[in-house]
């Protein structure tokens, strides 16, 4: 059985590995389509992202890359207090929690 060390390092494995393959994707594209875009957006929300990775643009993929690996420790978080409540560790969970929480104001905040 793996231990908590084990699993957070593979979720974040993942999470790496998923980004590096959807900036290669967005680099692919880049150079098959020779397409250009502006890097000083605005606003380009997760709608428009999917739009736009079904439609094949490359800043779509690089967003979304952008995201995984933003989002990939928040989600560590969260299995780590789903975890820790499954032991009954509160103090762990707790602890955790508080760290969701400073997730989200610093998200709420920028």
């Amino acid at each position: 059985m793996k231990t908590l060390k084990e699993k957070v390092a593979k979720i974040y494995e993942i999470g790496v590995y998923i980004s590096i393959s959807l900036m290669i994707v967005g680099l692919i594209i880049f150079i098959l389509k020779d397409e250009s875009f502006d890097l000083y957006i605005q606003w380009y929300g997760i709608k428009k992202i999917f739009l736009g990775i079904l439609n094949l643009e490359t800043i779509s993929f690089f967003l979304l890359a952008i995201h995984v690996i933003i989002f990939t420790p928040i989600l560590v978080v969260l299995y780590m207090f789903v975890d820790f409540l499954k032991k009954s560790d509160y103090k762990s969970a707790f602890m955790c929690l508080m760290i969701f929480l400073v997730f989200g104001i610093y998200i709420f905040i920028s």
